[in-house]
């Protein structure tokens, strides 16, 4: 009886150490393939850049770019977006004047 006892706990052992290790397989091919996958994206980006400049490269495609330069556009860009923000409220003040000034000599 302990025979057959030990020998259903060594198939469960082996069967337990197939599942775990099939499944490590799959997380490393998941992995693997993710990689794969941002490779052939960042790969067709430049390919799409190369065509639409006429298939020359750009050194600053390869250069890496200071923060201080994404800071100065993000700066530029919120202060453009202010600025858009501040005529369309002086328009819509402008526009409420005017509409009220219309509606008051009715």
């Amino acid at each position: 009886m302990s025979i057959v006892n030990n020998n259903n706990n060594t198939l469960d052992a082996m069967n337990q150490y197939e599942t775990t290790s099939w499944s490590n397989f799959k997380n490393i091919l998941i992995v693997v393939s993710e990689i794969v996958i941002v490779f052939l994206l960042v790969l067709l980006k430049m390919l799409h850049k190369l065509a639409n400049n006429g298939w020359n490269f750009k050194s600053s495609w390869f250069k890496i770019k200071s923060v201080d330069k994404y800071r100065r556009r993000f700066r530029q860009r919120e202060i453009q977006q202010r600025a858009m923000l501040n005529v369309i409220e002086c328009v819509n003040e402008r526009s409420l004047a005017i509409s009220s000034s219309i509606y008051s000599n009715v």
